[in-house]
């Protein structure tokens, strides 16, 4: 059965890390918003135009896209996992976040450059929502893995299994951010197209 007092209090202990962690998000962010280069910038502009022809108009496909996003976060809480067996491995964590982070950026102000209050809506709803959950969640797991790694050396089950269950925890988060995203693309941002289409 899970003890929930026990792992907040583990979140409490080191709240310094998860605090360190999840900031590295929102500089990824920042650092998206500002610093990619001219190609860069052609490379993110071609990924908006995709993105908002896949989820705003009836161009594309919501649930190939919802699919493909489900197996590209799988992909990133894999490494997460395999980085979180080893305490050197921790910093490959806080990379991956950070580039998460650097990608929403990135997209802002490609989609706002290029569709304005629409490309705003699909970046709010469909990119950045998702990624700060899903961002928060891995923070959480790599801040337990961080406290096990340096605790629990000579516990091999515990440390196991408490990285299986944070493992557990963030594949649940980006299953759920997932299907919300899905419900929020066919039940809000295609019928606000499609009003928007016959009111103007």
């Amino acid at each position: 059965m899970l003890n929930f007092n026990r792992y907040l209090a583990i979140l409490k202990k080191e709240k310094k890390y998860l605090i360190f962690i999840c900031s590295s998000f929102f500089v990824g962010l920042i650092l998206g918003l500002f610093i990619p280069k001219e190609n860069e910038k052609l490379f993110f502009t071609n990924n908006a135009v995709n993105l908002f022809l896949n989820l705003f108009t009836t161009n594309g496909n919501i649930f190939l896209y919802t699919l493909s996003q489900l197996f590209s976060n799988f992909f990133y809480l894999a490494i997460f996992t395999i980085c979180s067996f080893l305490i050197f491995l921790l910093p490959i964590q806080f990379l991956l976040i950070l580039y998460k982070g650097y990608i929403v950026g990135a997209l802002f102000s490609a989609l706002i450059l290029d569709f304005g209050v629409s490309g705003f809506i699909v970046y709010f709803f469909a990119v950045f929502i998702e990624n700060l959950i899903i961002c928060f969640a891995f923070s959480i797991f790599s801040t337990l893995t961080k406290y096990v790694i340096k605790n629990c050396r000579s516990d091999s089950d515990k440390k196991n299994n408490i990285i299986i269950r944070g493992f557990v925890f963030c594949a649940i988060v980006v299953f759920l951010s997932a299907i919300i995203l899905l419900l929020t693309m066919t039940v809000f941002i295609r019928p606000l197209n499609y009003c928007s289409c016959i009111l103007f």
